[in-house]
């Protein structure tokens, strides 16, 4: 299991990936917490065609709504590892490589 999550608590905004709910819950148990974004990476569909949809929906979530500068390296490894692994597996190596994801 991973996800990342961003999300505004006391006025500031931070963005981080987790590997457990434990730490998740941990972050967000403030009632003045209020999530901006959430991407879970794992892929779902009763199909290949829907799974490589659901991948490819994934990579544009990514693109379009995270922000990395609170990530550390090793985070941004496991996401472009993740993004390598299921887009040679689904066929979308390259273009999640031209879109510079793995």
């Amino acid at each position: 299991m991973m996800f990342y999550a961003k999300f505004e608590s006391q006025g500031r905004e931070k963005s981080s990936m987790y590997f457990n709910w434990e730490e998740y819950m941990v972050d967000t148990f403030s009632p003045d917490t209020k999530p901006v974004t959430f991407i879970q990476f794992n892929v779902i569909g009763k199909d290949y065609q829907s799974r490589k949809n659901h991948v490819r929906n994934i990579a544009v979530d990514w693109s379009n709504h995270a922000d990395v500068g609170d990530l550390y390296i090793s985070d941004l490894c496991h996401i472009s590892d993740w993004f390598y692994r299921n887009g040679k597996r689904y066929g979308l190596l390259e273009e999640f490589r031209e879109n510079g994801l793995c």
